[in-house]
């Protein structure tokens, strides 16, 4: 890519998301991440590989929600962050979600 953006590699990345190909795109949005590390559209973007798609590794994928978070409600500009943290944190659909579910998804952006 000649004079790479954040935007570029995210949207590049989000290109091989849609065709399932996450391998490719994690470099891409490590690369996205690096170039501005409070773009919100890839942290998010990388959270997900790592909490629904391809090498599952939900410590990996708090890390990048809550650096989201950290960002203020401004940023995140209407961003799911709150159930995508609260998947990671109960590693996926299970009981233990199941039964924390009452106390509500927002809970897991306090």
């Amino acid at each position: 890519m000649a004079n790479p953006t954040a935007e570029a590699y995210n949207n590049r990345a989000y290109t091989y998301m849609t065709i399932r190909d996450y391998a490719d795109a994690l470099p891409d949005l490590d690369q996205a991440t690096a170039l501005r590390p409070t773009y919100v559209n890839a942290l998010m973007n990388r959270g997900d590989i790592y909490n629904f798609y391809y090498q599952i590794d939900r410590a990996r994928a708090l890390a990048d929600y809550d650096r989201v978070l950290a960002l203020g409600p401004e940023a995140t500009h209407g961003a799911s962050i709150c159930g995508h943290r609260f998947l990671a944190g109960h590693n996926g659909w299970n009981l233990g979600a199941l039964l924390d579910l009452p106390r509500g998804i927002a809970s897991n952006c306090d």
